[in-house]
Protein backbone atom coordinates (compact mmCIF):
# COMPACT_ATOMS: atom_id res chain seq x y z
CA UNK A 1 0.00 0.00 0.00
CA UNK A 2 1.20 3.38 -0.81
CA UNK A 3 1.32 6.17 1.17
CA UNK A 4 -1.25 8.94 0.72
CA UNK A 5 -0.24 11.64 -1.39
CA UNK A 6 -1.87 15.53 -0.35
CA UNK A 7 -2.44 17.46 -3.79
CA UNK A 8 -2.31 20.76 -3.97
CA UNK A 9 -4.41 23.67 -6.21
CA UNK A 10 -2.42 27.02 -7.11
CA UNK A 11 -4.18 28.88 -3.81
CA UNK A 12 -2.65 26.21 -1.35
CA UNK A 13 0.59 25.88 -3.11
CA UNK A 14 0.87 29.73 -2.55
CA UNK A 15 0.12 29.24 1.06
CA UNK A 16 2.99 27.55 1.71
CA UNK A 17 5.61 29.20 -0.78
CA UNK A 18 4.55 33.12 -0.79
CA UNK A 19 5.32 33.44 -4.51
CA UNK A 20 3.34 35.37 -7.34
CA UNK A 21 2.08 33.34 -9.74
CA UNK A 22 4.06 34.26 -12.99
CA UNK A 23 7.21 33.55 -10.47
CA UNK A 24 5.98 30.08 -9.65
CA UNK A 25 5.62 28.89 -13.70
CA UNK A 26 8.75 30.45 -14.21
CA UNK A 27 10.94 28.71 -11.97
CA UNK A 28 8.97 25.63 -13.16
CA UNK A 29 10.88 26.29 -16.37
CA UNK A 30 13.99 27.12 -14.74
CA UNK A 31 13.96 23.58 -13.03
CA UNK A 32 13.81 25.09 -9.72
CA UNK A 33 10.35 24.44 -8.39
CA UNK A 34 8.63 21.18 -8.67
CA UNK A 35 6.13 20.99 -11.57
CA UNK A 36 2.63 20.66 -11.54
CA UNK A 37 0.34 17.29 -11.81
CA UNK A 38 -1.69 17.88 -15.05
CA UNK A 39 -5.56 16.62 -14.45
CA UNK A 40 -6.82 18.23 -17.83
CA UNK A 41 -6.92 22.00 -17.16
CA UNK A 42 -6.16 21.89 -13.49
CA UNK A 43 -2.45 22.02 -12.30
CA UNK A 44 -2.18 19.92 -8.92
CA UNK A 45 1.18 19.95 -7.01
CA UNK A 46 1.90 17.05 -4.55
CA UNK A 47 2.39 18.60 -1.03
CA UNK A 48 5.12 17.03 0.09
CA UNK A 49 7.56 18.63 -2.26
CA UNK A 50 6.08 21.90 -2.63
CA UNK A 51 7.09 21.84 1.49
CA UNK A 52 10.53 20.76 0.58
CA UNK A 53 10.93 23.25 -1.71
CA UNK A 54 9.94 25.62 1.25
CA UNK A 55 12.19 24.10 3.26
CA UNK A 56 14.87 24.47 0.83
CA UNK A 57 14.78 27.79 0.77
CA UNK A 58 14.47 28.85 4.43
CA UNK A 59 17.66 26.99 5.06
CA UNK A 60 19.39 29.18 2.15
CA UNK A 61 18.45 31.94 4.54
CA UNK A 62 21.53 33.52 6.29
CA UNK A 63 21.36 33.05 10.13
Amino acid sequence: MQPQTNLLRLADVRKIVPLSRPTIYRRIQEGKFPAPIKDGRCSLWDESKVRAYANQLLQQQPS
